[in-house]
């Protein structure tokens, strides 16, 4: 927070609703989830599907931006480029296990 106060970050930080449609990011984030958990083996399965979809439209929309230790850049980048958008599909990296 760079030596700031909980308050004093508060007050600089955009307020979320202003650049991302609620109701858009709940859409696409539910239907990531639904199609995501389709055909996992177990509840484990399920969940970790889940929480990768709940990242994935997070980073769509530009709400986190999450680092994946030891891989390379070039080849995570390169991933994501070939991913495009069809309804509510979501990326996520093959190569996170």
């Amino acid at each position: 927070m760079g030596g700031r106060t909980t308050l004093q970050a508060a007050r600089e930080i955009p307020v979320v609703e202003s650049f991302v449609d609620r109701e858009d990011f709940y859409r696409e984030t539910c239907c990531a989830i639904e199609k995501a958990v389709q055909g996992c083996k177990g509840s484990r399965a399920a969940r970790l599907a889940e929480r990768k979809a709940i990242f994935a439209a997070l980073e769509r929309f530009n709400l986190i931006n999450t680092t994946r230790g030891g891989m390379d850049a070039a080849k995570l980048n390169a991933d994501k480029s070939r991913w495009t958008q069809h309804g509510c599909q979501a990326w996520i990296p093959s190569t996170v296990s």
